[in-house]
């Protein structure tokens, strides 16, 4: 079975003597990760291992694989699951496909070991600026917002999370909404017989939830993996429905 995980990037936390303050771990989905601007996922943990929720905005240093700077870019707190399990993004301007660090300064904190990040030259899922693929047989055209989620069968508490926030943006701004279950047969008895929905799989998706902003002309204007801000959603919506 294809068993659907919010997967962690390779390389794992560099560890410090007696352990650092805080540490980061990239928590986008291993082959997601393409080139030019890229929309990071990163969770913060302190010394005991509990996530972290900062009092400050943090920023994020981009490095080459040896660990030189290459860019700084302040990151957005985000909840992967509402009030309980805080992540932030961070969107990176990335040159070429190879396996980069990043860092993140927390403020009196200090600053994180270096965490991995692994860009692969074409990322396995539809990609903003491309066209989207049918949904139930049928073309996809916007201005449309589609998640793709299955709560009953996520392996984390943000499916349910992310298609109540959608939805609700959704509505507010009156464009329309779609939610598409990941699975073919959601009501396996068993994890093991699920299997996956054909629109997933002609999606690339291997983890869930994802949000697709779709245009007029059925291109993906944005997406967003795992969790996101409702200043990003509303920005989605301003580009499919310019």
């Amino acid at each position: 079975m294809k068993r659907l995980l919010l997967a962690l990037s390779l390389l794992a936390v560099a560890a410090c003597s007696g352990g650092p303050a805080f540490s980061a771990r990239v928590i986008s989905t291993l082959n997601t990760i393409g080139t030019g601007e890229q929309r990071i996922l990163v969770e913060l943990r302190d010394g005991d291992g509990e996530l972290l929720a900062l009092d400050v905005v943090p920023n994020a240093t981009f490095r080459d694989e040896n660990g030189s700077p290459m860019g700084v870019y302040p990151g957005e707190l985000v909840w992967v699951v509402p009030d309980t399990q805080p992540a932030y993004v961070f969107v990176f301007e990335i040159p070429e496909p190879e396996t980069y660090q990043l860092t993140i300064d927390g403020g009196e904190l200090g600053e994180t070991p270096p965490a991995g990040l692994v860009v692969v030259e074409q990322p396995i899922q539809v990609v903003a600026g491309e066209p989207v693929p049918p949904i139930d047989g049928e073309a996809v055209t916007g201005p449309l917002l589609v998640v793709f989620a299955s709560p009953d069968r996520c392996p984390s508490l943000s499916c349910g999370p992310m298609i109540e926030q959608v939805e609700t943006l959704a509505d507010a701004h009156g464009t329309a909404f779609r939610s598409v279950g990941v699975f073919a047969n959601p009501d396996a008895a068993d994890e093991t017989d699920l299997e996956l929905a054909p629109e997933v799989e002609e999606w690339g998706l291997i983890s869930q939830p994802w949000l697709y902003a779709i245009d007029s002309s059925g291109v993906a204007a944005a997406v967003f993996e795992g969790a996101v801000s409702d200043a990003e959603i509303e920005g989605a919506i301003d580009l499919i429905s310019g």
